[in-house]
């Protein structure tokens, strides 16, 4: 697994054509500019928008769409309750709040999942144990989070050209490697 990526930031993504992981971060970033949008918000759904209409596929794991609908709760609630997000453990303790917000939840995911250049990476195109070693060796080279760690690894274990995210952790990947992998960060 090489550890050189190139690093894009700014407003633009990945080049058309181009298979792509998506953060949540940047779906939720996306899903949050028609609201209350920060300068990052907007820049995330700009991105978003120009690959899709650019033609970008986005591959996505099971575990982007495991954090998409906890990003998605957390959201909800927030708006529920004064922009303050629910604490360690509340969704747990507050089933109640889980149904709530399911329909909401669902029905982004569903979308989301019904777009023309939207693909759900099949568990299976994923050797699991390829994918933990490449999730673990970005957590000692990089020093990123475990979960991070794990969407990086899907998507080089994918075999993607590129991954979109708003999480800022990921601008400390190493020096560019030509021709291989991107990195887009807004």
């Amino acid at each position: 697994m090489a550890t050189g990526y190139t690093i894009r930031r700014g407003p633009w993504g990945p080049a058309p054509g181009c298979k792509a992981d998506l953060d949540p971060g940047m779906l939720a970033a996306a899903r949050a500019a028609s609201r209350n949008p920060t300068s990052m918000d907007r820049q995330a759904a700009s991105i978003v928008a120009r690959a899709l209409a650019g033609g970008v596929v986005f591959v996505v794991s099971t575990l982007t769409i495991d954090e998409f609908c906890w990003t998605l709760l957390k959201m909800h609630y927030a708006n529920d309750h004064g922009g303050q997000y629910p604490t360690r453990g509340h969704f747990k303790k507050n089933p109640d709040d889980v149904r709530k917000y399911a329909p909401a939840v669902t029905k982004a995911v569903t979308q989301f999942l019904s777009l023309p250049n939207v693909q759900l990476l099949p568990d299976g195109r994923l050797d699991g144990r390829q994918w933990t070693t490449a999730a673990l060796d970005a957590i000692s080279t990089h020093s990123l989070e475990p979960r991070d760690s794990f969407h990086l690894a899907a998507a080089r274990v994918a075999k993607l050209d590129a991954l979109l995210t708003a999480d800022r952790d990921f601008a400390r990947l190493g020096t560019p490697a030509p021709g291989g992998f991107e990195v887009c960060v807004p």
